[in-house]
């Protein structure tokens, strides 16, 4: 997949986690991409490039933790 792919399919997911009244995380887009623990990282550098093409936020923006933070389309 290419890196725009990879972003879009974040979008999605975090589409779809809305829609089932949750929230995107970073273990359920890893889970969802079939990634192993280890690839924690990669999921949120993954995150981060959804969040700055502007497709993704933070569902609280106030909250400083990174580990259980959660995320929602940008048109939340």
């Amino acid at each position: 997949m290419s890196q725009m792919e990879r972003i879009e399919a974040c979008y999605q997911h975090t589409v779809l986690k809305y829609l089932s009244s949750s929230a995107m995380t970073n273990t359920s887009l890893r889970e969802r991409l079939k990634m192993h623990e280890k690839q924690r990282t990669q999921v949120s550098n993954l995150i981060r490039d959804a969040i700055d093409a502007g497709r993704i936020k933070r569902k609280d923006p106030t909250s400083a933790s990174v580990k259980f933070a959660e995320y929602i389309p940008y048109w939340v």
